[in-house]
């Protein structure tokens, strides 16, 4: 289906589905739109400052949702949180493919979480579908639980749509698959050049060694593994470090005599204090350190006590 409006390029917007029609002309360039139902996206608060910093992360962060396959990461930042977004080349290269759509017409590929990013209705999408935004992220649902819906046709997208690079998808070798090939290549090559020149006679030796560190240091046998283990691990430690200086805080907070703090809690990247004997104005006084480094708190009141979260 063909949404009639024009932007970069003077490209006509595609939207992409496995279940809406697509109706393709001759010398047409155009701007794909892909539906959620072809990648998955996350939206994270993450104490990382830039996107080349979160993409590095990015397959830790989708690893307990995504089914096995071969991934491509994308991500862009709004406000304070990022939006993640993990595809497969290779099952939209084969629907472009299916829909009769040439790479040599396709001037750029959109999310439809960017390109609907305005989106305040439901847009129906085909006969039993339409997207929708819930939580900010956009989403297909079953348009039988809507009662009207905006046809597609009417809906213009953002010229600012920031749109994903075209030579993303032109691979049709997964990036996994490439490090693998790489390192075997290189292994191989290597104690090729060792055997020959330095330790024909002691071959099985260095293999038995290299086995004993892979399974003494428990390394991955992939560098990708090995860098997506550290950066969960280098999260973790972003974590516990912002966690320590909470808890000194928390240490240097002026209590009164009847001030009392009664609980600390941790859990589900969240530090909770509770508070008895103390009001919503003396918080001013007693988390002060959490003032001035201007940190969020979330306040509630519960009988006698008061309960300040704090995310970690």
């Amino acid at each position: 289906m063909i949404l009639f409006s024009k932007f970069r390029q003077q490209a006509q917007t595609l939207f992409l589905d496995k279940e809406s029609p697509v109706v393709t002309q001759t010398d047409t360039k155009y701007h794909i739109v892909l539906s959620p139902t072809l990648y998955w996206v996350k939206r994270e608060k993450l104490p990382l400052k830039y996107l080349h910093e979160v993409k590095k992360i990015a397959p830790t962060l989708f690893e307990e949702m995504l089914p096995k396959g071969d991934y491509s990461y994308a991500l862009y930042k709004d406000g304070e949180e990022f939006i993640l977004f993990a595809y497969e080349d290779k099952k939209i290269l084969e629907l472009l493919a299916q829909k009769g759509i040439s790479a040599n017409s396709i001037v750029g590929i959109s999310f439809a979480q960017t390109a609907f990013d305005a989106l305040d209705e439901a847009v129906r999408i085909n006969d039993r579908e339409v997207l929708t935004k819930k939580d900010g992220i956009v989403v297909v649902l079953p348009s039988a639980w809507f009662d009207t819906a905006l046809p597609l046709e009417k809906i213009v997208l953002k010229p600012s749509d920031p749109i994903v690079k075209l030579e993303q998808f032109s691979h049709i070798i997964d990036k996994k698959t490439l490090y693998k090939i790489g390192l075997l290549l290189f292994i191989f090559v290597s104690v090729l050049m060792v055997e020959y020149f330095y330790y024909s006679k002691n071959l099985n030796m260095l293999v038995e060694e290299k086995a004993k560190i892979f399974q003494n240091t428990k390394l991955k046998p992939t560098l990708m593994q090995n860098r997506a283990i550290l950066s969960h691990y280098q999260s973790a430690i972003l974590r516990q470090e912002k966690l320590r200086e909470y808890m000194g805080y928390l240490l240097k907070a002026k209590l009164k005599k009847d001030e009392k703090i009664v609980a600390i809690k941790y859990g589900d990247k969240k530090l909770q204090i509770v508070f008895e004997h103390v009001n919503k104005n003396a918080l001013k006084r007693i988390l002060s350190s959490f003032y001035k480094k201007k940190i969020k708190l979330d306040i509630k009141q519960k009988a006698k006590e008061l309960i300040v979260e704090v995310e970690v």
